[in-house]
Order: structure tokens, then C-alpha cells, then sequence
């Protein structure tokens, strides 16, 4: 499609990232480390692990770092693409992330851990003005696209 690269010698990791929504808000981690990355938001998550499914990834990676309780529905979450021809977000040096929004209908019960140093729930009008990972910035833009005007209405993913 129009790249140079040697895709025989790009070794890809994928990621796991989640969108989560409660009463209009989404919720939003500021990292901890490493140190090039502290003070700067993220959306929690982390790598998939070999021979792990994009969403029992997303459960574990939430539970290990927010001690969060996904939901046992079938749709407990919904990808929120880039474009509609990928699945994807590009990130750094091979990494991707496959973006989920999940929903719930009451603020869950989370922790905070090491991983982060503030886990915050913030409104759509707030959420472009954190200082988010820059790999991270096309996907807030994207979510403010789709999502309605209080960020309870999902238009289209």
C-alpha cells in the first residue's frame, strides 16, 4: 500500500487500550512511568500476551492495574476503529492498540496502583486539554468524534 517497509523485519505488538464511560465521562489514567511518559494521560490497558484474545487481554490488563471488574455480557465492550479499513491505532517502534469503549451504568469499583499516578473521570469538555501520550491524541480526537455531546450517545464506531 504504498510503504517501503519490509514487513518480514517489523516486529509488531499489539496493545489493549479501554474507553471507559459512566454518566458522560470517560475515565482516564495519568502514567507513572517510564520516566519519559510520567505526568502524562493514557487510556488504561497494556499488551496482549501470546496466544491471548483481544478482549480477555483487555479483562486481565484492567484487573491487574485498576483491579476493575469488566462486565460478564457478551458485549461488555465495543472497538472504536481509526478508519474503516483498520482495526488498529499506530503507536511507537511497532506497537499498536486495538481501543475499546466500555459502558457502564454506574461508576465501578477500581484501585489505584503503580502503574498510575491518578485515575480521573473527566468530561468531554475536559478531555482534549489533558496532556495525553501523543500516540494516544488521534484516539481522543476520534472518540470526541463519534461519541454525542455529553459523551453518552455513541453515533458510530
Amino acid at each position: 500500500m504504498g510503504n517501503n517497509l519490509d514487513l518480514e523485519t517489523v516486529e509488531t505488538f499489539t496493545v489493549v487500550g479501554a474507553a471507559l464511560r459512566c454518566q458522560g465521562r470517560i475515565l482516564s489514567a495519568c502514567r507513572a512511568y517510564p520516566e519519559w511518559a510520567r505526568g502524562m494521560w493514557e487510556f488504561p490497558g497494556g499488551k496482549v500476551q501470546t496466544g491471548e484474545g483481544l478482549r480477555e487481554a483487555l479483562r486481565r490488563e484492567l484487573a491487574e492495574e485498576m483491579h476493575l471488574v469488566c462486565p460478564a455480557d457478551e458485549h461488555w465492550c465495543q472497538l472504536l476503529c481509526p478508519s474503516t479499513v483498520d482495526e488498529m491505532w499506530p503507536l511507537h517502534s511497532g506497537y499498536r492498540m486495538a481501543l475499546f469503549i466500555i459502558d457502564f451504568d454506574s461508576e465501578p469499583a477500581f484501585a489505584l496502583t503503580n502503574s498510575h499516578l491518578e485515575l480521573r473521570w473527566v468530561d468531554k469538555e475536559r478531555l482534549a486539554d489533558l496532556h495525553w501520550l501523543p500516540a494516544d491524541e488521534p484516539i481522543v480526537n476520534r472518540l470526541l468524534e463519534v461519541l454525542g455531546d455529553d459523551l453518552r450517545d455513541l453515533d458510530r464506531v
